[in-house]
Parts: C-alpha cells; structure tokens; sequence
C-alpha cells in the first residue's frame, strides 16, 4: 500500500525543519525502492527485453545515458507533464490516453521514469539549499514562497513516481482469439499441394454468373497470374504485363507495386519464369505462345473476385474456419512458399514480393509444402532492398540470380527495370 506524500503544514511558532527531514528521508526511501524495483532487479530478471531497459542499464554501469536519449526523454516528459496540469488529469491516465501503441505507451512510461527521480533530486537540493541560507543575509528574499515551492513539487513529483504501473495497459494485452492467427499465411497448413490448381479448375467450371460479373476466363485468368507472380489484388487493378517467349519455354511478368513509399515498396519489378508442367504451363496454353497481354482487374470486380476466390476457399476446405480457409491472399503466401523451396535468396525474395527490405518477407510463407515450385531465370526491381536479420533456420541456401545466368532468356526478352 502506497503512503501519499503531502506538504508539511507549518504552524506558527513551531520549527518546521524536523517535518522536513522526515518526509525527505521518506521519499529517499521511496526512490531507492523504486531504482531496485524497475532498475537492476528487473534487469536480471527478465533480460534487456526494451531498448528502454537498455538504456536503464547503460545508465546504471556508465553513469549517464546517450545526451540524445537524455533529450527525447525529457522532451517527451515534459510534454506529458505539461498537458496532465493543463487538463487535470492523472499524468499516468494522460500516458495511457495518448499512446496508441504499446511502443509508445513504453516509451512514455520509460521516459517519465527516467525525469521524475531527477525532479525530485532536484527539489531536494533546493530544499537543502534553501535550509543552509535560511536566516542568513545570502538567503533568498521570498524565502517562505520558495520553500512552499519546493515542498510543493518533491510531493507532487514523488506521488507520480510512486503511481508507476507494473503492467501495460489492457488494451495492448494479446486478445484470447489470437492463437487462430491473423495471417493467412496459417491457411497454408494442411493444405494439398495443388490448392491453387484446384481453385483455378473450380473458377473456370463456375456457370452461374450475373451478366456485369467477371466472367470465368478471367476469374481463372486474373488467379494464375497472381499466382505465378505473388501479387497483390491491389497490383492487379493496375495491371500485371505477362509475355510468353516464341518457343514457349519461359514467360516475363512485369508487376506495377502498390503500398509504395518513399521508404517501402517495389514501384516495379519483373519476373522471368522458366516455364514447367504446373499454373505457368496453364497460362501460356491460355495466352498462346509468342503473346504479350496486359492481365488487369477493374476496381469495380476488385471485391467480388476476391469473394469467389474465397468461396472456392471455403468448398475446398469447409472443415476448417473461415480465418484457416485460402483466399485470394493466400497465393502470395503460397508464392514466398515456392520461391524458398526453389531456393531463391532472401534478397531476390524480397524483390519478388516487392519490398524494399528482407524483414517484411519473414512474415509470409511456412506451414504447408510448396507443389510445382516456380523457378525464376531473373528477378529484376527498381529499388535497392536492405538486408536485415537473417532467418532462424540455416537450412535454405541463397542463390543469387547471377548464378543461373546460364539459363537466362536472350536479349530481346530481357527485364525491364
């Protein structure tokens, strides 16, 4: 149980000073049982788990912190201070309001931590100052307001640092319904190997179609291309380029990328395919040899081809629950799925799924087995991807594109960038 700390009131007559002492040794106390409660105690304990808790420990060996982490903790101390006065409210209920992720949450508490102790060191020392020049000609004019002041901002101070959560918010606690998994990429397990062979043949023999719907031919040909290429649904409303070379042995697909930034996404990037026995060699027989069409889905069909695709989902598995059932999604999972089992580097990976960088790659694929892997000739994107931290499993090698360059196409079906 928390003891709240309150200004001493002073009575005429009476020496205030012993008052004083007690509610300083008091909060003395109080700020050594904080330091071992969130300091080094919890350090053992549970590890570096935060850059926050790595900053508390460099802190605690080094002495003081980074000068540019000392000033974003005090930026952003001050701010939440500043607007918890102003409106009234508890500055811990003022954390909690405006942290709209568990990150910032985290990062506010850590920095109200890390200024609060020092505020009250602070009030301390002017408290001791002001007890040294009392009665003295040095001493301040308005000795009285200040040393009310003082008091004033220990307690105030020392009562915040004692509310500290133990515990983040509920709100950014894991919901119960969690362990199903968001992702898509969890409807890959236990799924056959020819899923998306067998949605195709289910679009293609679907009859019973309102007149202004898609038709079935490109239904079944919208679904090959995404998944040969791994796009998008989005990429497909702006249109996917797919040439067949004249011998028929190899196709191009130049894909337009969505969720583009200015630090995210591939704004295009190509693909040359060696042509096998699976959804590529069904897709040149649908094209025809030697063509060069541009596979696009009006806006308009966006949602309803999106919805057939995960009707056919739902007749191919309707055990599962509607979560676990393929989508029109799942192909793009299933595509990382294939170019790992074709072993395809982690660079040439994340240009094929258009990112920019290895790390939002690692969240696709996995859980099921690839069927008619695709084998890309080249794999071609307008921006540079950055290598982050490897795969856990050591076991996929990264081949580089420029070791198959035996088997490229010729020059005049060369990528475009």
């Amino acid at each position: 149980m928390h003891v709240k700390f309150t200004k001493p009131t002073f009575a005429k007559g009476v020496d205030p000073r012993p008052e004083i002492h007690a509610l300083k040794k008091l909060i003395t106390e109080m700020l050594v049982v904080f330091d071992e409660a969130h300091g080094r105690r919890r350090l053992e304990a549970k590890g570096i788990k935060t850059r926050h808790d790595s900053a508390n420990q460099r802190e605690r060996a080094l002495g003081s912190l980074a000068e540019s982490t000392t000033k974003a903790y005090e930026r952003r101390a001050n701010g939440l201070l500043r607007f918890a006065e102003l409106n009234q409210r508890d500055v811990w209920e003022a954390v909690e309001g405006k942290s709209k992720t568990l990150g910032s949450w985290r990062a506010a508490s850590a920095a109200l931590k890390f200024v609060l102790p020092r505020r009250i060191r602070d009030a301390k020392n002017k408290l001791d100052e002001l007890e040294r020049t009392a009665g003295s000609r040095s001493g301040p004019s308005n000795f009285l307001h200040q040393l009310d002041c003082a008091l004033i901002d220990m307690c105030c101070y020392a009562n915040m640092l004692q509310s500290t959560p133990t515990t983040c918010p509920d709100r950014f606690l894991p919901k119960p319904d969690r362990k199903l998994g968001a992702s898509k990429k969890y409807s890959l397990k236990g799924l056959p190997t020819d899923w998306d062979r067998a949605i195709g043949d289910s679009l293609a023999a679907e009859r019973k179609l309102p007149a202004t719907s898609l038709s079935t031919r490109d239904a079944q040909l919208l679904w090959l291309v995404q998944c040969i290429t791994g796009c998008r649904t989005q990429e497909l409303t702006l249109g996917v380029q797919v040439r067949v070379a004249l011998d028929g042995t190899h196709l191009q697909t130049v894909v337009n990328g969505a969720k583009c930034g200015m630090h995210a996404g591939q704004t295009k990037r190509a693909l040359t395919l060696l042509a096998g026995t699976g959804l590529d060699r069904t897709l040149i027989e649908m094209l025809g040899v030697g063509a060069s069409q541009v596979v696009q889905l009006q806006p308009c069909h966006m949602e309803a081809y999106r919805r057939r695709v995960s009707r056919m989902g739902a007749k191919l598995t309707p055990q599962r629950p509607a979560i676990r059932q393929p989508s029109a999604y799942t192909a793009r999972h299933t595509f990382k799925t294939k170019l790992v089992s074709a072993g395809v580097g982690r660079v040439d990976i994340a240009k094929a799924m258009g990112h920019r960088s290895t790390k939002s790659s690692r969240y696709y694929g996995g859980g099921g087995k690839a069927g008619g892997a695709v084998k890309p000739l080249q794999i071609q994107a307008t921006e540079t991807v950055k290598v982050r931290a490897p795969y856990k499993s050591s076991k996929v090698a990264s081949v580089n594109s420029d070791d198959i360059s035996s088997s490229r196409p010729n020059k005049s079906f060369k990528a475009t960038r």
